[in-house]
């Protein structure tokens, strides 16, 4: 399995950063390399990015 791992400090309040990070649909609007993210029913992340 592939994995990318970072981390980025956040100047902003933690509901603010919660809420963007959940909002799925608007992913691939900020962050390019995403291409579509949801929730399956196992409660997994599926992401599915650009090559």
């Amino acid at each position: 399995m592939k994995q990318i791992k970072t981390e980025v400090i956040i100047n902003c309040n933690i509901e603010k950063v919660w809420h963007i990070l959940m909002n799925f649909n608007e992913y691939p609007k900020w962050n390019s390399f995403i291409k579509h993210i949801q929730r399956s029913e196992n409660n997994k992340l599926e992401v599915r990015t650009i090559n």
